[in-house]
């Protein structure tokens, strides 16, 4: 299934009107969710990640499922692990 989103512009910041401007894209939904393991064992990236933040800025991270998506999901259904993170 696609789905397909419509933008159009009609105005621009002089006030002008109907610019002209208009754009559509189309994209697959994501049908199968791919994780990236937070286990050192299986993923060295991440046991890595966790020991420099505690190492070099005494911050121990916890993890957490982020509800809404990033571009990562698209490099994890390659299978590429990726991980991501929030300040």
């Amino acid at each position: 299934v696609s789905t397909t989103t419509k933008n159009s512009l009609s105005g621009d910041s002089s006030g002008k009107k109907d610019v002209g401007v208009s754009w559509e894209y189309y994209y697959e939904p994501v049908k199968h969710h791919s994780k990236t393991s937070t286990d050192p064992a299986e993923n060295p990236w991440w046991g890595l990640f966790q020991q420099a933040l505690l190492k070099h800025f005494q911050i121990n991270v916890s993890t957490e499922v982020f509800p809404a998506a990033t571009d990562s999901r698209f490099l994890r259904a390659l299978g590429i692990k990726a991980l991501g993170f929030s300040p």
